[in-house]
């Protein structure tokens, strides 16, 4: 089942409740790309200072 973080809240697919994904080209590209057992894909403003430690800390949770 379908579930997506926005911040640090989790959102599950539900009756009346869908989730919509809007994915670019280029996030078809790398989510095509994908090893086989990875299951996220996250994305991060371009402006966003957050290390790439705290970002890997942030999709783990």
């Amino acid at each position: 089942m379908m579930r997506v973080k926005i911040a640090d809240t989790w959102y599950d697919v539900g009756v009346g409740r869908p989730i919509m994904v809007e994915l670019t080209p280029a996030d078809r590209r790398n989510i095509g790309n994908m090893a086989e057992d990875a299951t996220k894909y996250a994305i991060f403003d371009n402006a966003d200072e957050t290390t790439a430690a705290e970002k890997y800390d942030w999709m783990g949770r």
